[in-house]
């Protein structure tokens, strides 16, 4: 049986896929054979062996492929194999999770999803869906907030669920929205200016900003959204939503790009983005992801 779940809102996918997991794991009773794994690590070799038959007395199989939008042909040509074996079996359960969109799932979707038992794509919610989920995750965790507080929480994250589950625990205990206060402007426009050509200099300013302590997924969002206007510049590709930047910034980045290899642009954004699954799974803190990305680590 296979399930498929994808989509750009991956904390909510992923909330379901733990939900599926969960429910798997009591369901047998702790007693089942466990594969998991990314496709985007070159995962051919444990596909194979994840599908494997299993004999007539052995234990249940549940396996979780994640980004199986990344996989290599060899892997999408051995996935395509598989699905069929798996679409009846009742032994096994396989759960593909992607954060990718259909554009970005195109080929997998043409392979799996006719034999998908389900398959649910987790889309960015509307500002109506937010709030009811808001609220809804508000009851379950039993938070007190008020009305105004909400409102000012929703608009802060606006499309970002995994940010949303992240402030609306911190508020209703008595933090603060994660923002920049504004003595930390000086210095994180330096960090900016520093990082991919000056790795000392952006080092130094980063570690500033830590021991004022300034919120560090707000240091890497920002840097995330300056690296990727630089990559806008560097291709010349129009600047899209980017439109809108001041011209003051939009003048920086092009003399910055000027100093740079586009490749070195590019292998920068792909990194943020590696980074940026890791941190939002728990496997990295954004500080550390800050230090490797400087570090060409």
């Amino acid at each position: 049986m296979i399930y498929l779940l994808y989509g750009q809102d991956s904390y909510r996918s992923r909330e379901k896929l733990n939900e599926i997991i969960g429910e798997y794991r009591a369901k047998t009773n702790g007693v089942f054979d466990f594969h998991r794994f990314d496709a985007e690590d070159d995962a051919t070799d444990l596909l194979e062996r994840a599908g494997q038959s299993a004999s007539l007395f052995q234990k249940k199989k549940l396996i979780v492929i994640e980004r199986p939008s990344r996989g290599s042909e060899a892997f999408l040509k051995k996935l395509r194999l598989l699905a069929g074996v798996w679409e009846d079996d009742k032994n096994t359960i396989v759960v593909l999770w992607d954060d990718a969109d259909k554009t970005g799932l195109k080929k997998v979707l043409a392979i799996v999803e006719p034999m998908a038992a389900k398959t649910q794509e987790y889309s960015p919610m509307t500002i109506q869906q937010e709030r009811r989920w808001a609220l809804d995750f508000i009851k379950n965790q039993k938070l007190a907030l008020s009305p105004k507080a909400i409102d000012e929480i929703l608009q802060t994250a606006r499309g970002d669920t995994w940010r949303l589950a992240s402030e609306l625990p911190k508020i209703a205990l008595g933090g603060e929205r994660t923002e920049l206060i504004k003595s930390d402007d000086r210095i994180i426009f330096a960090f900016l200016d520093a990082a991919l050509v000056d790795p000392r200099a952006a080092l130094y300013a980063l570690m500033r900003l830590r021991s004022m302590g300034s919120n560090e997924q707000y240091i890497f969002s920002a840097l995330t959204n300056h690296i990727r206007l630089l990559l806008l510049v560097a291709e010349g590709k129009g600047l899209g939503p980017e439109e809108k930047t001041h011209p003051f910034v939009l003048q920086k980045a092009r003399a910055k790009v000027r100093l740079l290899r586009i490749e070195s642009i590019r292998r920068a954004f792909e990194r943020m983005f590696q980074y940026d699954v890791k941190i939002k799974t728990g496997a990295i803190d954004p500080h550390i992801a800050l230090v490797n990305l400087l570090l060409g680590a």
